[in-house]
């Protein structure tokens, strides 16, 4: 149970949850939110976070790093383990050493106590606009010999012929692709395509998965991408084979390396997916930094280094002579084109 939690009830916004164990920064970060028209949940420690996670079924998590017993660090370990909610640290440390720590363990992005409500908010837009808006100019994302995902157009590409989506079938694909691998309740499925007020109307969700069946799978009736999970809700399934050493698993947010699995904290899935969604093309710094941790970060060519870096040692043979990412000296990276 979560002690004390206060969720405000207006459906309006994202539902955020605050932790920290300080009431009057909850207080500050709760009527801020609430301004914009976000929900608000809170809880004080650790443990109720986790809780609040599960039940509760936020869009994002403010996590403070300096509580007792467990701290932030060890919370959005445990965290990562069964969600890939996203996850803004809030530290009262600006050592680059804590900072790094947290996004090696799976954090998207930290802010520095004190921070005004503007920064804030600017960090928060950041994180739902990479949430909400993953597309790229030619962002079509291979799921395998059979199956693509355009994007960009709101199509899905089926043994080389083109069908449309509608719109709310984009986006209940999109939600499954971007948890692929994990299992996604109904209601949640269901606040996310529909609203929140749809949350119990799971007739919804069963109609337009099996449009989506009719359109993707081979047979509907059998189906591979989409897997129910009776009586919890929908996930989608695939493994990307870039060749006969590298596999991509987006089922798990893993690589595989000869046979080797490996599992990737958010930003790498995330920067590794763009990477592979315009295979064969360089994509510029800039744009790989917007697109991976928002518009506010795009000239943090550091933050971007560091990743390919720490992608590079999970797939590349030799990381020092990278086969997969090359480096674009002076203009971005590009993942090779598997696809010829």
């Amino acid at each position: 149970m979560i002690s004390n939690a206060r969720v405000n009830p207006k459906p309006k916004g994202k539902v955020i949850l605050v932790v920290d164990d300080e009431p009057r920064m909850i207080g500050f970060i709760r009527m801020n939110l609430e301004l914009e028209d976000h929900r608000v949940v809170e809880a004080h420690n650790g443990l109720e976070a986790l809780d609040a996670i599960r039940t509760q079924l936020p869009d994002l998590v403010l996590l403070d790093v300096m509580m007792p017993d467990l701290d932030g660090f060890e919370t959005l370990r445990m965290l990562r383990e069964f969600s890939d909610i996203p996850v803004i640290m809030l530290t009262a440390k600006g050592e680059e050493s804590d900072k790094v720590y947290g996004l090696e363990l799976g954090a998207d992005d930290y802010i520095t106590k004190p921070f005004g409500p503007r920064e804030l908010s600017s960090r928060i837009k950041a994180i739902f606009r990479r949430l909400e808006k993953p597309t790229t100019e030619d962002a079509i994302l291979r799921i395998d010999d059979r199956l693509s995902v355009d994007f960009n157009q709101r199509e899905v590409i089926v043994s080389g012929e083109t069908v449309k989506l509608r719109p709310t079938e984009y986006r209940l694909l999109y939600h499954l692709i971007r948890n692929a691998g994990w299992t996604v309740p109904h209601d949640q499925l269901l606040q996310k395509v529909w609203g929140y007020e749809y949350r119990d109307e799971a007739h919804y969700v069963r109609l337009y998965v099996n449009y989506l069946r009719e359109k993707i799978e081979e047979d509907p009736a059998d189906p591979r991408y989409i897997i129910t999970e009776r009586g919890v809700g929908y996930r989608f399934e695939t493994i990307l084979r870039i060749d006969a050493r590298l596999s991509v698993d987006f089922t798990q947010r893993e690589v595989i390396v000869n046979g080797e699995t490996m599992k990737l904290p958010p930003p790498e899935y995330l920067l590794l997916y763009h990477l592979i969604s315009n295979a064969g093309h360089t994509v510029p710094h800039d744009q790989l930094l917007q697109k991976v941790w928002g518009y506010e970060y795009r000239d943090d060519a550091h933050k971007l280094r560091l990743y390919v870096n720490y992608l590079r040692e999970k797939i590349e043979e030799d990381p020092a002579d990278p086969r997969y990412i090359i480096t674009e000296r002076g203009v971005g990276y590009r993942f090779i084109d598997f696809r010829k």
